[in-house]
């Protein structure tokens, strides 16, 4: 019997999950949001999960965070500056930028970012503990870091709704199969 409540309640916990996952891909916190860096810079990206960045000037300079674990990807941070034309020049780095790297020969050759003004989106993810390097970051670029920065992974996207939707079915399958093997 405790078997099957602590089934029922994992496969519960899985579904409303799942159906909250929906809910916000389409209407929430997982939907797409456009900011400029002076928004983000003043005002922050509120409880945006997903987000574009209009006008991110992206440096030629960045870091490379040490692999350390076998199955580490190479990774590079660098911040998004204020555009040179902005009007709130900031004195801190507020918005990092983070990538994993499956090929490292532009980590090597220190060529991995284009500099320039443009637009990328990305997932609000903060870099693992063990991995962040992006104290570095003030040395590189002359400016201090925020206290609390907005750390964004490059090209990610969320769960796409397929996935949140087969988790919603298997569990409500495995519910059902449970109760209908009970009588």
């Amino acid at each position: 019997m405790l078997i099957r409540v602590i089934f029922f309640l994992l496969c519960a916990a899985g579904f409303i999950n799942s159906c909250n996952s929906l809910i916000s891909l389409q209407v929430g916190t997982h939907k797409l949001r456009s900011f400029t860096v002076e928004e983000i810079e003043k005002n922050g990206i509120k409880d945006a999960d997903y987000i574009e960045i209009t006008d991110a000037n992206i440096p030629a300079e960045f870091i490379q965070s040490p692999i350390q674990k076998t199955g580490d990807k190479a990774m590079i941070i660098y911040p998004i500056l204020s555009s040179p034309q902005s009007t709130y020049p900031s004195k801190f780095i507020k918005i990092i930028a983070w990538e994993e790297k499956e090929e490292t020969a532009c980590i090597e050759q220190k060529n991995c970012l284009i500099p320039g003004v443009k637009r990328i989106t990305g997932v609000v993810r903060p870099i693992k503990k063990r991995r962040n390097t992006a104290g570095q970051l003030a040395a590189v670029f002359g400016k201090q870091l925020a206290k609390n920065p907005v750390y964004i992974k490059v090209g990610e996207t969320p769960i796409a709704w397929y996935w949140h939707a087969l988790v919603m079915l298997l569990t409500a399958g495995a519910i059902l199969l449970m109760e209908a093997k009970r009588f």
